[in-house]
């Protein structure tokens, strides 16, 4: 009818789509019975255009469109049949084949049948089942993912030898041993060779290596060969070890199957080099290390670049967890367990692992200095530890090894004649120039050509542009190889243009062509008495290498100073012609001139645009000024907007250290000291961080002092520091801004904090060592206090952490040692109450130097003894009790709860408690049971009541983990137990372990794990006494057969113990017997072997009950409820039905009734039908009661389904009043009232309170079933 009114079959609505394309699209709710498809063959009939494709982003086909929400063979052919052509790909190069084999968006499961049926009908119409979209994936490749039948039928029409060959290696990614296996015959049905390569050389054994061992074998069974090597020469074992979670069951399986584990690959590397690449510290990598080495791998072999393990070591990506804390152990600490590493072994670039690690990492330093180094060990080429790290311009390495080595030669020449300070001065750092100077470093020595210090000062350019050419990583620069005398670290190349910063301020990114830092390094040579107008020996004064390499910032100096400029050109004066000499020299300056930068201030000022972008953003275009133009700048900044926030920017990006800067800051602050000046004060500070508070969305916890940002920085920065403190006269004692709430609350408050010390104290880099020291001698308190009453002291007391992926507080032992000895309070408490020894609870160094210059362990809130438990620091713990800290002390301050939140009761908390629980986040429990073990030997009462109930060792029987329970029952700690103690209950240790809450490794968890013995099993063979009673008349029988968490078997095994024997049948005060606390839980196979041993299954318990009412009910759960919270219920098995149906019928073979009732007039089928319903996966909970009625009613029972209870309820009331649970499923209920009713029983039949089976129902708003007899 709207065809024949004129309606538009070809008509885009508002979303660029035609009638047509509508009827393609996806149903709603995906529901591919609800689609549009008869619509779509009408339209076609009538004339719709096949061929019309969606508006971008999706170009999709009517074919492609079809196929994407349906498998309608038909509609496919009719399409076809009007135009459309089935080879036609999308935008993503997709054919109609490829769309057709992958899974529709139907959330019902599709007919793979009709799937098959347009696979054969496309291929029959010429779809090309190899054809790559723009991804590279093919049909024949997508339906791997979607059913071996259609894989099959593609893939023998798939003649292109790469897709074929693609699909095999493919296999590696099917994770499903099942489908593994069945895709691996029928591609070797179709020919595929098992022992074909990919690009790399690699089979498919290989590519499966790394996912577990079951297709491996599989594999292996096919015939694989399990000793190929890939294209590099490695072999499985190799290939393993580039996996971050490394297989070491997989190796031991590779090892079994003969493959060597003394093999090198084509670059002769071992196991342990290619393990070393990747080595993160954590338990895993180091266990798998360590294992390595138990098969004699040579720790000191050498690859065909001369390096050993510990070469490789050194220059590996750093790898770690912020998890892990400091957990980690050290590669060496593995690797040369038996002191057969030979640190020396110079690579075939003549270097040791130790060169390497100066140019690195401070902590590789710190850690190959315990193996006793000689650090003067010379490279090849005469350099020491000094020339290297100055050439790799890393001036904290410089610092570390002038405050740590003091026996290093600070003159050393090298084969060029070249001492450390000729490499610091051409690396353009005035930072290391500084650090080598204080030293003593001489600065007349002449290298071999002649050249001085100064020289080398003029090499700047060079030396920097070949730091540009190793940052560049373009191939067709045919650059050299990687220069191992200037390794990268972190990303030097071009980034993101810095316009394009979405989620940072920007800053313009410019390659360093010189140094700004040689302005202040020549003026420090001058200072020292470097001569200026030395030769080399081609004649040359440093200001002539200067002048040709374009050292700008070199010429600048002499530029501005005539004195300098007539000491550097002295060797003129020979000439005997003084008006030439000044003539020359006059040309020297004209070309200096030329050279240096020019400011660009007064055009900026006429761009009023571009200024005030410049003003809104000055770090932006920092980089670009010259000295006296970024002087301006900045005093601009602090007149006109001194709070915005560009203006701290600019401040923060002027307190880096030189290698961080593209200008002479250090210059700019003494042209522009404003603005360090106006943050140099807390008012001042503060005013900046209560405006943002209340003006920007997020605000910074604290903001510095100009002094505390300089302080802050990672490399050194000790010329700032001097320049800020000696030439501008910063306060250092200054504090800092801290808000008193959130980053997000603008309701914060600001507060003072800490100062310029606390953040030296930080020691995360020994170059802060001597920024403490000269704040110190400069005037810095050293009891100063931050917002949390922490003095510096306080802070340096933490020690070594491993935090992010790095390590902080590399030296936090040196900086205590000097805050000690300039007086810091080695006992202050913070505002938490805790001193300097509390905050060393994690570092055994500092707590040993804490304790020997004479701090209090007794003052504060708690003992420190609690800090290093909650930290799993054995060292230190032990330090403390060999102190004298009693391993009994009482924490009053401490509820059980924040120990474990399952321990809700209040209890008494001593440091055994804390010792039995992971207490602090992410911590491991492994690294718990040595502090038990240590407090233990220390003489630890565990006889200590915790409350009116519990006594300390029956409480670490119950609640801890398997670990604890397992470590008190090994000797030295149980010789130290009495497991037949009693606490104020009556209850013994060993009824205490009976009690044990939590499960055994290997049940219900950690399935990889073997079962290990009960512990109860375990104190028997101690000596414990399993005949004793408690208050209640309990055995411990009674109490391990009231424990959920145990499996049948520990139970068992301690039911058939001959000193349990006598316990068997005992009844406590209530009068239940063993076999009633085993059917309390109803474990069948327990109750059978009680009954073997002579139990009495007729007997009922005190209240009646018989042994058919506590089947009927729990014979239908599927999971058990652990004894501890937060664990998994326990699996009850498959067969856990018919285990309790065949004590049922026993129960009515001996003559058991099963009408009993019990004191309450419950029958069990009353029982059965208030029971819970199965609670599982898989299972069928809408129907389990009525599933299983015939089962244990049958109608020959003689089950008195009339039976009323003492409150007149029958079996209706019960189903009606059934308690519903997570696991109640709509309808379950309604079911059974309806099997009952047709068995004749009336629904409007009242029990003793005037109430029937409806108005229960109708109370508990069961309305489905008050429907079926119409009331409401």
């Amino acid at each position: 009818m709207l065809l024949k009114a004129g309606a538009d079959l070809e008509r885009f609505d508002g979303h660029g789509r035609t009638p047509l394309i509508i009827s393609a699209q996806d149903p709603r709710y995906s529901d591919e019975t609800r689609n549009h498809l008869p619509a779509l063959r009408a339209l076609v009939r009538a004339g719709a255009n096949v061929k019309v494709l969606g508006q971008p982003p999706s170009m999709d086909t009517m074919l492609h469109r079809v196929l994407e929400h349906s498998r309608d063979l038909e509609v496919v052919k009719l399409l076809v049949e009007y135009g459309c052509d089935p080879m036609q790909k999308n935008e993503n190069g997709e054919t109609a084949l490829k769309r057709a084999v992958s899974h529709t968006s139907s959330y019902k499961p599709e007919c793979d049948s009709r799937k098959m049926d347009i696979v054969k009908y496309l291929l029959d119409q010429g779809a090309d089942p190899c054809c790559k979209d723009k991804y590279g994936r093919t049909p024949v490749g997508a339906a791997m993912s979607h059913g071996p039948d259609v894989f099959k039928v593609l893939f023998e029409r798939s003649t292109d030898t790469s897709v074929r060959q693609h699909c095999w290696f493919n296999l590696s990614s099917i994770s499903d041993v099942g489908k593994f296996t069945h895709y691996l015959e029928l591609l070797l049905s179709e020919g595929i060779d098992m022992e074909m390569v990919d690009s790399d050389g690699k089979t498919l054994y290989l590519n499966c290596l790394g996912y577990g061992k079951e297709r491996l074998l599989i594999l292996k069974d096919h015939g694989a060969r399990t000793d190929v090597r890939d294209s590099n020469g490695n072999n499985a074992l190799h290939r393993l070890c580039f996996y971050e979670n490394r297989r070491t069951e997989e190796m031991k399986m590779l090892i079994d199957d003969g493959i060597d584990p003394l093999a090198i690959n084509n670059n002769g590397d071992t196991l342990l080099h290619l393990v070393a690449k990747r080595y993160d510290g954590t338990r895993e990598t180091a266990d798998l290390l360590g294992w390595l080495l138990s098969f004699g791998i040579p720790v000191n072999a050498v690859n065909n670049q001369g390096a050993t393990p510990l070469h490789v070591f050194q220059t590996r990506r750093r790898t770690g967890s912020t998890l892990l804390d400091n957990k980690r152990t050290h590669f060496l600490d593995v690797l040369n367990r038996t002191g057969e590493v030979d640190p020396q072994i110079r690579d075939n670039d003549g270097l040791s692992p130790l060169h390497l690690a100066v140019m690195r990492s401070e902590v590789e330093i710190s850690e190959l200095k315990k193996l006793g180094l000689d650090l003067n060990f010379l490279t090849s080429d005469l350099q020491n530890v000094l020339h290297l790290a100055c050439r790799a311009r890393k001036a904290s390495l410089v610092a570390q090894i002038l405050e740590t080595v003091p026996n290093i030669d600070m003159n050393q020449e090298d084969q060029f004649g070249r001492t450390p300070l000729h490499y610091a001065c051409s690396s353009g750092d005035p930072e290391i120039v500084a650090w080598l100077l204080r030293y003593g470093a001489s600065t007349y020595i002449k290298a071999n050509d002649g050249s001085s210090v100064l020289h080398a000062c003029a090499d700047i350019r060079i030396e920097q542009s070949i730091w540009n050419l190793q940052a560049r990583e373009s191939l067709w620069l045919r650059r050299p190889s990687i220069d191992p005398l200037r390794p990268r670290v972190g990303n030097d190349y071009l980034r993101e243009p810095w316009y394009q910063a979405r989620y940072s301020t920007p800053e313009v990114d410019v390659q360093r062509n010189t140094s700004p830092g040689v302005v202040t390094i020549i003026k420090m040579l001058v200072e020292h008495g470097v001569d200026l107008g030395w030769l080399d020996d081609r004649k040359r004064t440093a200001l002539d290498v200067a002048l040709y390499t374009g050292c700008s910032d070199f010429a600048e100096v002499f530029s501005e100073d005539e004195d300098l400029l007539n000491l550097a050109t002295v060797e003129l004066e020979k000439e005997n012609d003084a008006e030439k000499v000044e003539e020359m020299r006059r040309g020297i300056k004209l070309q200096m001139l030329l050279m240096c930068p020019r400011s660009c201030w007064d055009t900026l000022r006429q761009y009023e645009e571009g200024f005030k972008s410049l003003m809104d953003s000055p770090q932006t275009f920092l980089g670009l000024l010259s000295v006296r133009d970024a002087a301006k700048l900045m005093d601009q900044c602090v007149e006109t907007a001194p709070l915005a926030m560009g203006t701290y920017e600019l401040l923060e990006k002027m307190m880096r250290p030189s290698n961080c800067q593209t200008i002479n800051h250090l210059s700019v602050i003494e042209h522009a000291p404003g603005l360090v000046k106006f943050y140099s004060n807390y008012e001042n500070a503060k005013a900046k961080l209560e405006k943002e508070t209340l003006e920007e969305r997020w605000h910074p916890k604290s903001l510095m002092t100009a002094l505390g940002l300089a302080c802050s920085q990672e490399e050194s920065n000790i010329l700032t520091l001097r320049l800020l403190v000696e030439t501008l006269k910063v306060d250092v004692n200054a504090k800092f801004a801290v808000s008193t709430g959130d980053g997000y609350d603008k309701r914060s408050g600001v507060t003072s904090g800490g100062t310029a010390l606390h953040v030296l104290a930080e020691a995360n880099h020994h170059w802060q060592l001597g920024g403490l020291r000269y704040l110190i001698d400069n005037g810095a308190n050293v009891n100063a206090l931050d917002k949390d009453g922490q003095t510096p002291l306080h802070v340096a007391a933490g020690g070594l952490v491993h935090e992010n992926r790095d390590v902080k507080g590399l030296a936090r032992l040196q900086a205590v040692k000097i805050l000690l000895d300039n007086g810091a309070d080695i006992n202050a408490l913070d505002n938490h109450k805790l001193t300097p020894l509390h905050k060393a609870s994690n570092a055994p160094d500092v707590t040993k130097e804490l304790l020997s210059r004479g701090a209090d362990a007794t003052i504060g809130k708690e003992s420190p003894l609690f800090e290093a438990i909650f930290d799993q620091n054995q060292e230190v713990l032990e330090a403390l009790l060999n102190h004298g800290s009693s391993p009994d002390t009482l924490n009053e301050a401490k509820h059980s709860r924040s120990v474990h939140y399952n321990l809700t009761k209040s209890r008494r908390v001593y440091p055994v408690l804390c010792a039995a629980f992971a207490e602090k986040l992410n911590s491991q429990f492994a690294n718990t049971v040595p502090l038990l073990r240590t407090l233990i030997g220390h003489g630890a009462n565990l006889y200590l009541p915790l409350n009116d109930d519990e006594t300390l060792v029956h409480f670490l029987f119950v609640y801890p983990d398997y670990e604890v329970i397992n470590e008190l029952l090994k000797q030295p700690c149980a010789s130290q137990i009495d497991f037949n103690h009693r606490d104020q209950r009556g209850q013994t240790v060993l009824m205490a372990a009976c009690n044990w809450r939590e499960t055994l490794p290997g049940f219900s968890h950690r399935h990889w794990e073997k079962l290990p013995a009960g512990p109860p099993v375990r104190m028997l063979d101690l000596g414990a006494d399993a005949t004793l009673v408690d208050n209640l008349g309990k055995t411990a029988l009674h109490h391990l057969l009231s424990n959920p968490g145990l499996p049948d078997d520990t139970l068992i095994e301690f039911i058939n113990r001959t000193e349990v024997a006598p316990t068997l049948f005992q009844k406590d005060q209530e009068g239940y017997s063993p076999l009633h606390y085993a059917l309390r839980l109803l474990r069948p196979q327990v109750c059978e072997e009680l009954l073997t041993k002579g139990a009495d299954l007729l007997q009922p318990d005190p209240q009646s009950r018989t042994a058919l009412h506590y089947i009927a009910l729990q014979c239908l759960l599927n999971t058990r409820e652990p004894g501890s919270p937060g664990r998994l219920n326990i699996e009850l098995g498959d067969d856990y039905f018919n285990q309790c149906y065949a004590l049922w019928k026993k129960f009515i073979a001996q003559g058991g009734s099963i009408n009993s009732p019990d004191n309450a007039g419950n029958t069990p089928l009353h029982t059965y039908l208030s029971s819970p319903t199965n609670n599982g996966y898989n299972t069928h909970p809408e129907s389990c009661h009525t599933d299983h009625y015939a089962t244990l009613f049958p109608e020959d029972s003689g089950v008195d389904i009339f039976a009323l209870n003492k409150s007149g309820e029958g079996a209706l009331h019960m189903v009606a009043g059934r308690v519903n649970t997570y696991s109640t499923v709509d309808g379950h209920d309604k079911k059974l009232f309806v099997l009952m009713m047709n068995k004749g029983l009336d629904p409007l039949k009242e029990d003793e309170r005037g109430r029937s089976a409806l108005d229960i129902a109708s109370a508990c708003e069961k309305d489905d079933i008050v429907g079926l007899l119409g009331r409401k």
